[in-house]
């Protein structure tokens, strides 16, 4: 478990305590969702509140369903005689949840740390059809990080290949990318071995590559390491055209299904509709993910996001996550109707990295559509290929708090960024707007018709403002 501890702010180098009640008074945040929030002499922001207290309590008192991916049972009751005792343990999160919603009350799932493929997710292998939870839940990496793959347990250790002898054959056929998890690229994620156009051009490529295909008689994926060595469950991660954390309540029958979830300490690798995708169905509930990262999720067919969270009635709320090359958005949140329902959204110290692959348009690091009312504190959104780093779109109306905006070489060059609406309202407070990598960009943009930008204390860099016809930027 995290542990949270108070601190008051009076210490050299920390900043004063923000409470909701520093929030703009027109950015309409709900006081059933009060918060405190601090950031420390590194710059690091720190929620003060406990993440689990946003999320129904009978969660923690409720039953303690585990999971070891590798020793548990399907036949096992997955209860222990505490949090963390794993000696009957299931094998699948499918288990535990079909065990958990037997109990008939909310619960947790604890996780052992280690490979969830497609047959140990979420989902299991129904895809999105899977058994979704029917109850509030929380789904826990017990002590360590819980890797969630799409992929379906590939052949690995792969085998040489007779034909091409400086690769090697392993793994499914349906692989939309392969990972080199011993290479890291300038964001700190695991590089990805670049496609080539078939198993010749993959033996001949000392810069490392992978193709699938029959070259050999037999369908697979041929895979040659930069390093050389042989691929291995190791080094080497195949992501396929799976769908292993996608919670549709609409699929679940509406308004029972699927109460409050949480999920800590969850890595979500790919993942063809997004790394973590939830539609709660417009029904009242609380999502919270803490320590979260989802990373390579989608492609260019379903051209989705590394976190989607859609049509929550209610409190979203993610702690020290990081959505990093996904195939477009880092953070997408929606509310697809205009009801006086709203969904309110709180990120705190989150990352959107190097999202936007495939050239796809409108990619963003973080952003926000509709009625929904967002604050984010803390963020650090860097290098989206074809968008802007964080944008607020239609009626949405943000508060930046210490946010970093910085955009890369060769992209859109747009850091914090309104449009498409006459309501849209942003709010910019201690934030920073770094174009170095894009001298001349736009730091500050509102755009559209009557969208309103307000700033304070923001540090500039190498950037402009723009302002479209009819919208302002000005000081609070």
């Amino acid at each position: 478990m995290v542990e949270f501890r108070t601190v008051l702010g009076l210490e050299a180098g920390y900043s004063k305590v923000y409470t909701e009640l520093d929030a703009p008074p027109d950015l309409g945040w709900s006081s059933a969702y009060p918060f405190k929030v601090i950031r420390d002499p590194t710059g690091r922001w720190h929620l003060l509140n406990d993440p689990k207290s946003y999320v129904n309590p009978a969660i923690w008192t409720g039953a303690a369903i585990h999971v070891d991916p590798v020793n548990g049972s399907s036949g096992n009751s997955g209860l222990g005689a505490f949090d963390g005792d794993f000696s009957a343990a299931k094998a699948t999160l499918q288990q535990a949840i079909i065990a958990g919603n037997a109990t008939g009350a909310p619960y947790r799932i604890i996780c052992r740390p280690g490979r969830y493929d497609q047959a140990r997710s979420i989902n299991g292998n129904s895809g999105t059809t899977g058994v979704k939870p029917t109850y509030s839940c929380a789904f826990i990496g017990w002590k360590g990080r819980v890797s969630h793959e799409a992929n379906s347990g590939e052949s690995f250790p792969a085998t040489k290949n007779a034909t091409f002898t400086n690769s090697y054959v392993g793994g499914p056929t349906t692989a939309i990318r392969v990972l080199d998890l011993y290479q890291f690229d300038s964001y700190g994620n695991p590089a990805q071995i670049p496609w080539k156009a078939d198993a010749v051009t993959v033996d001949a490529a000392t810069d490392g590559g992978w193709n699938a295909s029959n070259a050999t008689g037999t369908f697979a994926v041929h895979i040659r390491r930069k390093d050389g060595l042989q691929p291995t469950v190791v080094n080497t991660l195949v992501i396929r055209t799976l769908e292993v954390t996608y919670l549709d309540a609409s699929l679940t029958g509406g308004s029972v299904p699927m109460g409050d979830l949480y999920f800590e300490n969850f890595d979500f690798w790919g993942g063809s509709f997004g790394g973590l995708y939830i539609d709660g169905n417009y029904v009242s509930r609380n999502v919270v993910c803490v320590g979260c990262r989802s990373r390579w999720a989608s492609n260019n067919a379903q051209q989705c996001d590394a976190f989607t969270l859609l049509n929550i009635n209610g409190l979203i709320l993610m702690v020290d996550c990081e959505g990093a090359s996904a195939a477009k958005d880092g953070f997408n949140f929606h509310y697809n109707t205009g009801t006086t329902a709203r969904t309110f959204v709180l990120t705190v110290n989150c990352k959107g990295v190097d999202n936007g692959k495939y050239g796809i348009g409108s990619t963003n690091g973080w952003t926000t559509h509709d009625d929904i009312v967002g604050i984010d504190v803390g963020g650090l959104y860097e290098g989206q290929e074809n968008g802007s780093e964080l944008h607020s779109i239609q009626r949405a109306r943000t508060w930046c708090l210490g946010t970093i905006c910085r955009p890369r070489a060769g992209g859109l060059g747009s850091a914090f960024r309104i449009s498409d609406g006459a309501t849209a309202r942003m709010w910019v407070e201690e934030t920073v707007s770094d174009l170095r990598n894009f001298p001349g960009g736009n730091g500050l943009w509102a755009g559209g018709t009557n969208s309103l930008m307000f700033k304070r204390n923001h540090t500039a860099i190498a950037s402009r403002e723009q302002i479209d016809a009819g919208s302002s930027i000005t000081l609070f």
